[in-house]
């Protein structure tokens, strides 16, 4: 039997929603999607429906106020970009959610600082997930195949790179890095600035 990046993308959609879809993989699926997707199987006891959800904290995972923490990424509107920056999150930094602030090409924009209502909108939306939910780690975010920034992946770097250095000047009290979603659709580079 052969599987795709699209039984990956099943299975990290029950990793991150807590719920199966059906039909759940049987146990030679799942040993197999263990292999060619290292730590995306997580073993549910209980399958939960849309109508379980409704109402029901527990279920969703809504953490206890306070006790969750958050993280901002400044991403591309491209769907296909948003899992793999909160599992990447989730995994290297330890955060229970992720604020995404999206815009077409968001790296280029901050870049080429050539758009202030744009640039004003994004700063006020990240003011808003630091004052209320206290993030600390701001991200940007550029890929690979960007439809609202088609540019080779060095253009790209040097564009996060840029954008990286425009936010930490805001001065908001929070890290603020960048990364590379490369064709696989993982987080392939890690840009920081040096201190």
């Amino acid at each position: 039997m052969r599987y795709t990046k699209s039984a990956c993308q099943a299975a990290r959609y029950e990793r991150l929603s807590g719920r199966r879809q059906e039909p759940s993989a049987g146990v030679a699926q799942k040993a197999a999607l263990r292999e060619i997707c290292p730590g995306s199987i997580q073993e549910h006891k209980t399958i939960l429906r849309p109508s379980a959800l409704i109402g029901s904290q527990e279920a969703i995972g809504v953490m206890p106020s306070g006790s969750a923490r958050f993280a901002t990424a400044i991403n591309c509107m491209d769907g296909r970009t948003q899992i793999p920056v909160i599992e990447w999150m989730r995994k290297r930094h330890s955060v229970s959610y992720v604020d995404m602030i999206t815009e077409p090409g968001a790296d280029a924009v901050l870049a080429r600082n050539d758009d202030a209502q744009t640039i004003e909108s994004i700063k006020r939306k990240v003011r808003i997930t630091i004052e209320k939910h206290g993030s600390g780690i701001i991200l940007v975010v550029g890929h690979y195949d960007c439809a609202g920034n088609p540019v080779d992946m060095h253009t790209h770097l040097a564009q996060i790179r840029s954008a990286v250095e425009r936010i930490a000047s805001w001065g908001f009290n929070a890290q603020v890095f960048g990364i590379w979603i490369g064709e696989y659709w993982n987080v392939d580079l890690e840009i920081r600035l040096q201190t």
